[in-house]
């Protein structure tokens, strides 16, 4: 059970198919690299659009949200012009 010991060719042939294997694996690498980068590329832009909608919806709910406020206050006073609006044509 002795193994043959392989020839200088045969050794030089399987390093040439070695050699082709790296490059494609690492051909297959630098695209999958390239593409985790522009999936990187487009998360952060989104996250960006998100957090600017996010400021937009917060500024809109603010500024109903003091408009509420101000229409309560004016509300209660409404009345009590027409009062005085009654008393004076009276």
């Amino acid at each position: 059970m002795t193994e043959k010991k392989p020839t200088k060719k045969e050794v030089m042939q399987e390093n040439e198919e070695l050699k082709g294997q790296l490059t494609a694996v690492t051909g297959e690498a630098q695209r999958i690299s390239e593409a985790a980068q522009q999936i990187q590329a487009q998360s952060a832009h989104r996250l960006m659009i998100i957090r600017l909608l996010e400021n937009f919806v917060n500024t809109v709910n603010g500024s109903l949200q003091q408009l509420q406020r101000d229409l309560q206050e004016i509300q209660p006073q409404m009345p009590q012009e027409e009062e005085v609006v009654d008393e004076e044509e009276k």
